[in-house]
């Protein structure tokens, strides 16, 4: 059923604004006189239909016209609700991809996170391990130092100079294998004392105590290769070598 809402005002308007009642007289109709007042009040009568006559009194015209108040109050509400809308919808649409790209970033930025993650995880991993390596703590300045003693380590051994005595053979062994560097010079020991030629260690570490055994697992462990240069030690002039004809 279609309401005409503006026919319905406009008798409501018209008609005796209530607020109306049920009366408990007898008559026969809907007032007891034409438009008898109580008060402001309309009287309504019926002892068989009591429950029309309630209903009746409740929709009087000043309900019925508050109802269609608040029925335009929203009516004009939601109006105003849908041109909002309409007149925001490409608004919208910019927030919504302005959301996407945030999220696509947001998702980006967190793998980048579990990366950095990862690469920080793998320095420190690394860290630690050249620290044992070494021998001093984890820490960037004890590293430093360990690095700066090796440095200068290093720097006096090139400044040194090793001469050979006369009559003497001068091996040295130098490399950075560990002590597969050690297992080739005990191989120079050992062949070397195989045919009756004396061999004097004037310095070196633990590995030179090692057996044969122990030097040829350090070779297969580091697989070290081996550089031969000879140099010959200039004689004072004057002095000849007796029987010497590798001159």
């Amino acid at each position: 059923m279609t309401i005409d809402k503006q026919a319905l005002r406009e008798v409501a308007e018209k008609a005796t604004p209530g607020t109306w009642r049920r009366t408990s007289s007898l008559f026969n109709g809907i007032t007891v006189t034409p438009f008898s007042l109580c008060g402001e009040e309309v009287t309504l009568a019926h002892t068989v239909e009591k429950r029309d006559a309630e209903f009746i009194a409740a929709a009087n015209p000043a309900t019925v016209l508050a109802l269609l108040d608040e029925l335009e109050h929203y009516k004009s509400r939601e109006e105003r609700v849908t041109k909002l809308v309409l007149d925001n919808s490409t608004s919208w649409d910019a927030l919504y991809k302005k959301l996407e790209a945030a999220e696509k970033l947001n998702a980006e930025q967190q793998r980048s996170l579990e990366h950095c993650k990862f690469l920080l995880l793998s320095a420190y991993e690394v860290q630690r391990d050249f620290a044992e390596a070494l021998g001093c703590t984890g820490d960037n300045e004890s590293i430093m130092e360990a690095i700066d003693a090796m440095k200068q380590r290093i720097a006096e051994l090139e400044a040194r100079e090793i001469k050979p005595a006369k009559g003497e053979v001068l091996v040295v062994v130098s490399g950075f294998t560990g002590c597969g560097k050690s297992a080739i010079a005990g191989e120079i020991e050992i062949a070397m004392k195989a045919i009756g030629v004396p061999v004097q260690w004037t310095n070196g570490d633990a590995e030179k105590h090692m057996t044969g055994a122990d030097w040829l697992t350090a070779i297969e462990m580091y697989k070290p290769t081996v550089r031969i240069v000879e140099v010959n030690v200039p004689r004072a002039a004057g002095i000849k070598v007796k029987g010497n004809d590798c001159e």
